[in-house]
């Protein structure tokens, strides 16, 4: 796995291709989400800890400090409240795309309490293992169903581009 030089601990591959995608949104929309700010950061960090039990995956942390949440195609990936942030929406909780609240709602439709939901799309949860650091599809109508698993960071963002047309 070769990780990134520009100082994140994910994927450089992942890395690339977030930037390489939200230039091409940029150009197309005007605007993207900003990265999450370092005391936004810090407080999810400790949020993580403290309302899910376990401590905030690296790769997402990772993902935080390049957008604060992102949209590309029907997949949404969730952001944290971020009161410094130049978008006012990312200022408050937004039920669904909230990391924690969307975290706390899977959890409360029976999902595993030590699976990290970190984004959707209108069929598909998607998660970390933070047991066995795989990635994985979970049905959104039944939570126990899964339906891929992947072992690097990369392979669950590339499949997620390509369906996405974003490859």
């Amino acid at each position: 796995m070769s990780r990134s030089t520009a100082g994140l601990g994910m994927e450089r591959e992942v890395e690339q291709a977030i930037r390489r995608i939200r230039k091409r949104q940029e150009k197309r929309m005007g605007i993207t989400r900003p990265p999450c700010y370092p005391d936004a950061l810090a407080a999810a960090i400790e949020e993580c800890r403290s309302r899910l039990g376990f401590e905030l995956p690296q790769f997402y942390r990772d993902f935080l400090r390049l957008t604060n949440g992102w949209t590309v195609g029907a997949s949404s990936f969730y952001y944290v409240v971020d009161p410094d942030s130049p978008l006012e929406w990312l200022r408050v909780p937004e039920g669904s795309l909230e990391l924690f609240c969307a975290n706390e709602a899977c959890r409360a439709c029976g999902m595993d309490p030590k699976l990290f939901a970190f984004g959707d799309n209108e069929f598909i949860l998607y998660c970390y293992d933070t047991r066995t650091g795989q990635f994985e599809w979970r049905e959104k109508s039944g939570l126990e169903k899964q339906v891929a698993r992947f072992n690097r960071e990369w392979e669950f963002f590339r499949r997620i581009f390509e369906m996405e047309g974003e490859a």
